[in-house]
C-alpha cells in the first residue's frame, strides 16, 4: 500500500519564531520516501524554527557562510544538511535560496498575476463549456452531484495532475526531482499570511488501499480535511493515545496505521460497490461482499457520518464521486478537453507571465525559473479553480449547499483517475 504517493500537495504550517513573527507554509510536489532520518525529511527541517528563519533572511539578500553558521547554531541542523536537501545552495561564496520559497511580496505578485490570468482560462473554459457537459453526461451516477464531478474532474484531473504533466512536456516546468533520501519532489515554502488561500484549489491528498484509491482535492486553507486520506493519521494517534509508555504507545500508533488502512480498504471497496449496484442495504452489501453485516453496517454509518454516502430509508447510495474502470473514457475525454484549452492557452499568455515573474526572489537568486514555475503553475490552476467555482461551473466547497468545506472526495478504481 502507497500512502500520500505522487501528486501530493501537502501543506503543514512550520513552528513560529514567536507569538508575534509569522508562520511558514512548507509544501512538496511530488512524494517523499518512508522512515527518513529527520535531516532528510522537508517537513521535519522546515518547521525548525533555526532553519525557517535562516531561509527568511536569506531572502532578503545571500549571506556568508559564517552568517549561516550563526544562524544555525543552537538548532537541530547544519548548513551542510540543508545543502543536501537544497534548501540552500553556495553561489558566488554565499549562501542563497536553493529551492523556490515564496516572501510575502512574492506570494501578493503571484496571486495577482494568477487571478488576472485565471480569468483568461477560465474564459477560455467557458467558451467550450458544452464540449465538458457532454462529458459530464456519461456518468450514470444520479446521487452524485454534477458540479462536485466537475470540480474532480477539471480541478484535479485536467488542471493539476495533467496539466502538471502537460507544462512538462512542453519543458516549461521540471519534473519532481530524486532526493537523497529517496522519494522524488520539489519542495517549495512561503510566508505564511491571512486567507488568500481560501477556495485556492489545489492541493491533492490520496492513498491506495487494496483495490481501490482514496482522495482528497481541495485548497490548503481548509487543513485537515476530515476525509480519507487525511484522517488516518488521527486514527492512527487515538490508538496510541490509550498508553503513555513511549516503547508500547509507538508499537500502537504502527498497529494503528494498519487498522487505518484497513478502515480505507473497507470503505473503498464499499464505495465502489455502490457504484456498481446502485443503492444497497448493510445485509445485501454483506453479502455481496462477503462481509458480517456488523460490518457492513458499521462502515455504512462511518462514510455516512463523513459525508461519501446517502441513506434513504436504509438504502445507502454514492454521494462523492466514486469512479470504476467503466468511467475511464470519460476521464480520458476530460483530460483531451484540458489538454486543449490549456495548450492554447498556454501558447498565449505564457512568455507574458513569465515576463511578469521573473522577479520573483527564488528566480533572482538562481532557482531555475522551470522550478519555480512548477510551484507557480499551482497558482495560476488554483486561482482558475477558484474563479470556475465563482461562477458556478464546479463545486464552491464554501457554498451554504456544499457537502464538504474546502475540499471534495473521491474513491477511484486503481489506475482510473490518479496521478502516474
Amino acid at each position: 500500500m502507497k500512502a500520500f504517493a505522487a501528486a501530493i500537495i501537502f501543506c503543514l504550517t512550520g513552528a513560529a519564531f514567536s507569538q508575534t513573527e509569522s508562520k511558514m507554509d512548507v509544501g512538496i510536489t511530488g512524494y517523499t520516501g518512508s522512515n527518513l532520518p529527520p535531516h532528510l525529511d522537508p517537513f521535519t527541517v522546515m518547521a525548525e524554527p533555526t532553519v525557517q528563519r535562516l531561509v527568511m533572511l536569506i531572502a532578503e539578500t545571500p549571506r556568508e557562510p559564517r552568517y549561516v553558521d550563526d544562524a544555525l547554531r543552537g538548532g537541530r541542523f547544519n548548513k551542510a544538511q540543508l545543502e543536501e536537501l537544497g534548501v540552500i545552495q553556495f553561489r558566488d561564496g554565499m549562501y542563497a535560496l536553493g529551492f523556490t520559497y515564496f516572501t510575502k511580496a512574492d506570494v501578493d505578485r503571484l496571486m495577482d498575476v494568477s487571478s488576472r490570468y485565471a480569468k483568461k482560462l477560465t474564459t477560455a473554459f467557458k467558451a467550450e463549456w458544452s464540449d465538458f457537459d457532454s462529458i459530464l453526461s456519461m456518468y450514470p451516477v444520479k446521487s452524485v452531484a454534477k458540479r462536485d464531478l466537475a470540480f474532480f474532474l477539471l480541478g484535479c484531473v485536467s488542471l493539476d495532475w495533467d496539466g502538471l504533466a502537460l507544462t512538462s512536456e512542453l519543458g516549461l516546468r521540471v519534473e519532481d526531482k530524486p532526493q537523497a533520501g529517496g522519494g522524488k519532489y520539489l519542495l517549495w515554502a512561503s510566508e505564511k499570511g491571512g486567507n488568500a488561500f481560501q477556495g485556492m484549489y489545489w492541493g491533492s491528498h490520496y492513498t491506495e488501499a487494496g483495490k481501490s484509491v482514496l482522495i482528497t482535492f481541495g485548497d490548503h486553507y481548509s487543513l485537515p480535511r476530515r476525509a480519507f486520506p487525511d484522517i488516518n493519521g488521527k486514527l492512527a494517534r487515538g490508538v496510541s493515545s490509550a498508553v503513555d509508555a513511549p516503547d508500547l504507545k509507538e508499537a500502537l500508533r504502527n498497529v494503528g496505521v494498519d487498522m487505518s488502512m484497513q478502515l480505507c480498504e473497507w470503505a473503498g471497496e464499499t464505495m465502489l460497490a455502490l457504484r456498481d449496484s446502485g443503492a444497497m442495504r448493510s445485509k445485501d452489501l454483506a453479502a455481496k461482499m462477503g462481509y458480517p453485516e456488523s460490518r457492513a453496517d458499521n462502515v455504512l454509518q462511518a462514510l455516512k457520518g463523513l459525508g461519501y454516502v446517502e441513506d434513504a430509508n436504509g438504502k445507502f447510495s454514492v454521494a462523492v464521486p466514486t469512479l470504476t474502470e467503466a468511467d475511464k473514457p470519460m476521464v480520458s475525454a476530460t483530460e483531451e478537453f484540458g489538454r486543449r484549452v490549456m495548450r492554447k492557452w498556454l501558447e498565449d499568455n505564457y512568455d507574458a507571465i513569465r515576463q511578469e515573474l521573473s522577479e520573483l526572489t527564488a528566480v533572482k537568486q538562481g532557482v531555475p525559473y522551470e522550478e519555480v514555475f512548477s510551484q507557480a503553475w499551482h497558482y495560476l490552476f488554483g486561482a482558475t479553480n477558484r474563479e470556475l467555482a465563482a461562477q458556478g461551473l464546479i463545486r464552491d466547497t464554501y457554498a451554504p449547499d456544499s457537502r464538504f468545506t474546502g475540499f471534495v472526495p473521491v474513491v477511484s478504481a486503481p489506475g482510473v483517475a490518479q496521478r502516474n
